[in-house]
């Protein structure tokens, strides 16, 4: 058996030694400290693997003395490897800011472009100005309300009774008309490049008015023009935006006189959804009806509304029972066919589109 003898290589020296940290009693006069000694002159594989170990732990040691707590780092002492230090500094304090609150409509403040009075007279009245970007009215949550405004209204619209106003933007494309009413209720429309009429039911009052555009970088000059029609009537008797007490425009039909049909021709621009009354109804309607029927008995009635446009109906019954139709007359125009009870009865000529202005023929056959 041959046998073999090891000898020490030149220059060889042992793995680096790890020597466990020292723990001194914490105090504000001694930090603490751990320490990792390292040989800097290993020159073979297992000196290289022990440098690295070292290096290792002493990294570990480091970022487990220095400890967060609640995204903020509290330094328990000097983390030192060999013949440097690693120091991590406290963290100061962080304190969200407040957030800058929402610029808000200011109903309240005067209007740039004055006073808009259809109190004494019907209009139509016109100014003109520019919208400036500084409120995002879809933050009132209502339906229509799109774009950006400025915080002073445009004008304040002012109306001495019950009345459709009408309000017409010019010069701007894709802007949003806003109306406050007394009772902070706001009402908006978006206005596009084919439809520039907004139609809208205002009780009696001063109604600051906005003129919104579609970008927060955008500026827009508008001409902007308001018109009024008082429908008579009261507010009680608003019933989503029909009037269902107000005088008729085109005249009352009493059949109890035993005339065998009634005719009457005039204009319309509907505003008011018809949809928004009884689901399934379609169109536009003014606010007021176009006619009242006055029955002394039950009679069957065919009603019919025509005109180049395409219209609709809407019949509100003695009952409050409501009847719709759209095109069960001739080509695109409605025909309602039913017996009416004894009392008066309530006829909207309505158009398909909103605020499109039709000449109708209204006729009441037995």
């Amino acid at each position: 058996m041959q046998t073999l003898s090891m000898s020490t290589p030149q220059g060889w020296s042992p793995p680096p030694q790890w020597s466990p940290p020292q723990q001194a009693p914490l105090s504000s006069a001694q930090p603490l400290t751990y320490q990792v000694r390292t040989s800097h002159r290993a020159t073979n594989v297992a000196g290289s693997r022990g440098c690295l170990m070292a290096a290792i732990i002493s990294l570990s040691v480091a970022l487990f003395t220095c400890i967060p707590f609640g995204g903020v780092f509290f330094e328990l002492g000097n983390c030192n490897t060999g013949g440097g230090s690693i120091g991590l500094p406290v963290m100061p304090s962080f304190q969200p800011a407040s957030p800058t609150p929402e610029p808000q409509l200011a109903p309240g403040q005067p209007p740039s472009l004055g006073v808009l009075d259809l109190s004494s007279a019907a209009g139509p009245l016109t100014v003109s100005g520019s919208a400036t970007p500084q409120v995002n009215v879809g933050l009132l949550g209502q339906p229509g309300c799109i774009g950006y405004a400025p915080v002073q209204p445009h004008a304040v619209v002012r109306v001495g009774s019950l009345s459709q106003v009408t309000v017409v933007v010019t010069g701007a494309e894709l802007t949003t008309v806003v109306l406050h009413e007394p009772n902070s209720a706001f009402h908006c429309s978006r206005i596009g490049m084919t439809d520039s009429r907004f139609g809208v039911l205002l009780p009696p009052g001063d109604h600051p008015l906005w003129v919104a555009v579609p970008s927060p970088m955008s500026t827009a000059a508008f001409g902007l023009t308001v018109s009024a029609v008082a429908t008579g009537g009261t507010s009680a008797a608003i019933l989503h935006g029909l009037v269902t007490d107000a005088p008729p425009t085109l005249g009352i039909v009493d059949l109890a006189e035993r005339r065998p049909s009634r005719s009457f021709e005039g204009q319309i621009a509907g505003a008011v959804e018809a949809d928004g009354i009884t689901s399934g109804c379609r169109g536009y309607l003014t606010a007021a009806p176009q006619t009242r029927i006055r029955l002394a008995e039950p009679t069957a009635l065919t009603i019919d509304a025509r005109s180049e446009e395409d219209l609709t109906l809407l019949v509100r019954l003695a009952n409050g029972t409501v009847l719709c139709d759209d095109d069960s007359g001739h080509g695109t125009n409605p025909r309602i066919v039913h017996i009416f009870e004894a009392g008066e009865h309530s006829v909207w000529v309505g158009t398909y589109h909103e605020n499109r202005t039709a000449q109708v023929t209204l006729q009441v056959n037995r």
